[in-house]
């Protein structure tokens, strides 16, 4: 296995580590992101509420590609902090034990 793809497997690794055991108590504890949440599902259910049933499909569909895009934002974003914090903030190494 090559570097590159041993480091992209560590990070991915790290962030799903993360999405199972930290993500759901870290929103649950931002009111903002909770507020936002409740907000997201009451117009989810008022459009599909407002839909014809046959036409609800789509809304889910919407949904169902809106969270993967969600999702790999999030992958991306994790990434390139990760690589920021190595390239451009190798000044910290000095301070790794305190971060």
């Amino acid at each position: 296995m090559s570097t590159k793809k041993l480091i992209d497997k560590m990070i991915e690794n790290e962030f799903r580590k993360i999405q199972e055991f930290k993500e759901t108590d870290d929103v649950k504890n931002n009111k903002e992101i909770m507020a936002d949440q409740e907000w997201a599902d009451m117009v989810f259910h008022k459009i599909s509420d407002i839909l014809p049933k046959d036409k609800r499909f789509f809304l889910y569909e919407y949904e169902s590609v809106i969270s993967c895009i969600y999702a790999e934002l999030m992958r991306y974003y994790f990434r390139q902090g990760i690589i920021a914090a190595f390239k451009e903030l190798e000044c910290l190494k000095d301070y790794s034990e305190v971060l």
